[in-house]
C-alpha cells in the first residue's frame, strides 16, 4: 500500500512537472495569460520527485550508499560492512529528516505560500517523511539479522 502511494505521488508530481510549463507556455500564446504559481510549483513539484524518487530507490535497494562493502568477499566482512554503511547512512539521512521537520515547523509558523494560497510547509512535508523512509530502509535492508538491523538502528533514535 506505501509503495503504491509513494509511485502514485511521484508519477504526480512528474506530470506536474510536464503540465503546469506546457499549460504555462499554451495559455501565454493564446490566452495572454498564465498559470499562477506555474515556475514555484513546478520547483516544488521537483523536489518532490527528487526525494520520492530517492525514498523508492531505498525501497527497491537501489540507493546508492557506502560501495566498500561490495570489494569484500562474502561472509562476516561483507556484513560487517553492510551494517556500518547502514549506520552511517541512517544517521545522516535521519539528521536529514529532523532539519526537514524544523523547515516544515518554520513554514508553518511564517505562513509562507508557493502560490494561491497553497503553504510552503505542504511541499516541505516531503523532506522529514522521505528521509525518514530512506533511514528506515536502509537499517532494514543492511542485514537479515535482528542484530545487524538494531547496530544499524542506533542511528535512528530520537531522543
Amino acid at each position: 500500500m506505501a509503495a503504491r502511494a509513494e509511485d502514485l505521488v511521484a508519477t504526480l508530481a512528474a506530470i506536474g512537472i510536464m503540465v503546469l510549463p506546457l499549460g504555462e507556455i499554451v495559455l501565454r500564446r493564446f490566452f495572454s495569460t498564465g498559470i499562477p504559481g506555474s515556475a514555484p510549483f513546478t520547483a516544488h513539484l521537483t523536489l518532490i520527485v527528487g526525494l520520492v524518487g530517492a525514498a523508492i530507490a531505498a525501497r527497491e535497494g537501489k540507493l546508492l550508499t557506502l560501495a566498500t562493502g561490495t570489494l569484500l568477499p562474502d561472509g562476516l566482512p561483507r556484513h560487517i560492512a553492510s551494517v556500518a554503511a547502514a549506520l552511517v547512512g541512517a544517521m545522516v539521512t535521519t539528521i536529514l529528516a529532523l532539519g526537514g521537520l524544523r523547515l516544515l515547523q518554520v513554514h508553518q509558523e511564517s505562513a509562507k505560500e508557493i502560490a494561491i494560497g497553497v503553504p510552503v510547509w505542504v511541499a516541505d512535508l516531503a523532506f522529514p517523511v522521505a528521509f525518514g523512509l530512506i533511514a528506515l530502509r536502509l537499517v532494514w535492508k543492511c542485514s537479515p539479522s535482528a542484530v545487524g538491523r538494531g547496530i544499524a538502528g542506533r542511528s535512528v533514535e530520537v531522543s
